[in-house]
C-alpha cells in the first residue's frame, strides 16, 4: 500500500515538472513581437503573399517565426483532400534566416512591424502561440479567403491585447473578393481564367472591412493604423511602433508567365473556326460533322465534372452558386462519348435541346447577375449554343446518308 503512494506521488511530480518544462517560459522586458508581411511572390502559392509573427527575445536566445501557411504533402489523402476543400494547414515555427533566405531566392518584398505591446500582452500572445503550436492544436481547416495565414496572426494579437484593436479607417474599398486576388493575377492571364471559372459569385458580394484581410497587403496597411484605447484612462497607444522594409523586390526580374500567350489567343481562334464549319455546312449543306462535337463537348464536359464536383460536393467556400455550371456541365461529356458509337448518334441528338436552353439561359441572364464570367467563357458559350441550335435545325450528320 506504501508503495503504491510512492509511485503515485512519484507520477504526480514528474506531471508537475514535466508540464513546467514544456510551459512557454516567462519572456523578459527587453523581448520584441513583430508582424513579418511577405509580397510580391511569383509562384501561384504564394502571389498573394504571407504574415507571420515573429518573436524575439534576446536574453532567452528566442526567435520564433510563427507560420500558419505550412502544409504536409506527406498527409494521408493530402492530395484527394485539398480537392475536397479538407485542406488542413499547420502553424510551424520558422526562424528568421528561414524567412530571409526564401525572401532572397523568390524575390520577395519582406516587411518587418514591430508591434507596441505590453508586457503583459507579449507573454499572453507568447503563450497562446506556443499552446498552438503544440502537435495536437497545430492543425486547422485553411480557407483560402476566409481563414488563413493572414487573419489567424490578426485573432492572435487582438486575443492578447487587453482592450479591443481599432482601426482608424473601417470603411471598405467598394471592391470585392474578385477584385481584390485580381490585383494580383495581372502577369497571369490563365490563372485568371481559371479563378474566374472556378470562384462562384460569393466573390462578386461587396467585401466588408474584416474580409479584406485575407490579403496580406491590406492587413499589413490596415495594422499601421491600428490602436488601443485604455478605457481607464483613455490613452490611445498605436499598435504598430515601428515598420521597416527587410527585403524589396526587384522588379527588373521578368516573370515568364508573362510571355506565355494570353488565353483568348486560343480561344478566340479556334471558336470562330467553329463557328463557320458550323455556319457553312449547316446553312450549305445542311449537316455537321461529329468529330468537333466529340472534341468540343468532350472538353465541356471535363471541366462541368471539375465544376460540379467544387460547387456541390467540395468544402471549398464560395464555388457555389456559380453561373458557369450552365455552360459546362457532366451531360456534354456524355453526349461527346455517346457519338463516338454510331448507333447512339440520332438518340443523343435531343442533348442540344437540353444544351440550347441552358446555355441561352446562361447569356440572357450574365448582364444582371453579380458574378463577372470571363469574356472567353461567354464566347465559348455562344459557340456552343449556336452548334446546338444549328444541330436541332438539321438533325444530319456528314459523312452519313
Amino acid at each position: 500500500m506504501r508503495l503504491k503512494k510512492w509511485i503515485g506521488g512519484f507520477i504526480c511530480l514528474f506531471m508537475f515538472l514535466t508540464s513546467n518544462i514544456l510551459a512557454a517560459p516567462q519572456l523578459s522586458n527587453n523581448a520584441q513581437v513583430s508582424v513579418l508581411t511577405q509580397e510580391k511572390g511569383s509562384e501561384i502559392y504564394a502571389l498573394w503573399g504571407h504574415t507571420a509573427i515573429r518573436i524575439k527575445d534576446d536574453s532567452l536566445g528566442i526567435d520564433h517565426i510563427f507560420n500558419y501557411g505550412i502544409f504536409d504533402f506527406s498527409s494521408p489523402n493530402f492530395a484527394w483532400r485539398f480537392v475536397n476543400g479538407e485542406t488542413d494547414y499547420i502553424l510551424g515555427i520558422n526562424n528568421l534566416n528561414d524567412v530571409w533566405m526564401e525572401g532572397v531566392i523568390r524575390n520577395l518584398d519582406l516587411t518587418e512591424q514591430t508591434l507596441n505591446l505590453t508586457a503583459g500582452e507579449k507573454q499572453r500572445l507568447w503563450d497562446s502561440l506556443m499552446e498552438n503550436a503544440r502537435p495536437e492544436n497545430r492543425t486547422y481547416r485553411y480557407s483560402f479567403a476566409f481563414d488563413n495565414c493572414a487573419t489567424r496572426p490578426l485573432s492572435m494579437i487582438e486575443k492578447s491585447l487587453d482592450y479591443p484593436l481599432v482601426f482608424s479607417d473601417t470603411t471598405a474599398t467598394g471592391g470585392t473578393l474578385r477584385s481584390i486576388v485580381h490585383e494580383t493575377t495581372s502577369d497571369y492571364p490563365w490563372l485568371k481564367l481559371g479563378i474566374n471559372t472556378v470562384f462562384g459569385s460569393r466573390f462578386d458580394q461587396p467585401v466588408t472591412f474584416r474580409e479584406q484581410f485575407f490579403h496580406p497587403s491590406y492587413l499589413k496597411k490596415a495594422l499601421n493604423e491600428a490602436y488601443v484605447t485604455d478605457s481607464l484612462t483613455g490613452q490611445k497607444r498605436m499598435l504598430v511602433s515601428k515598420s521597416v522594409l527587410l527585403l524589396q523586390h526587384d522588379d527588373t526580374v521578368e516573370n515568364d508567365e508573362a510571355s506565355y500567350p494570353a488565353p483568348g489567343w486560343f480561344f478566340y481562334p479556334i471558336g470562330a473556326l467553329i463557328l463557320l464549319l458550323t455556319l457553312f455546312r449547316g446553312l450549305r449543306k445542311g449537316k455537321l460533322c461529329v468529330g468537333v462535337d466529340v472534341v468540343l463537348y468532350l472538353l465541356f464536359g471535363i471541366a462541368g465534372c471539375i465544376l460540379y464536383f467544387l460547387a456541390f460536393v467540395s468544402t471549398h467556400p464560395g464555388m457555389y452558386p456559380n453561373g458557369l455550371l450552365l455552360v459546362f456541365e457532366p451531360l456534354q461529356l456524355i453526349y461527346a462519348l455517346a457519338l463516338l458509337v454510331r448507333p447512339w448518334r440520332k438518340k443523343v441528338l435531343l442533348f442540344n435541346w437540353v444544351n440550347a436552353i441552358m446555355t441561352f439561359a446562361f447569356i440572357l441572364s450574365a448582364p444582371f447577375v453579380t458574378q463577372i464570367y470571363p469574356i472567353e467563357i461567354l464566347f465559348l458559350g455562344m459557340v456552343s449554343l449556336i452548334r446546338s441550335i444549328m444541330w436541332i435545325k438539321i438533325r444530319r450528320f456528314c459523312c452519313e446518308k
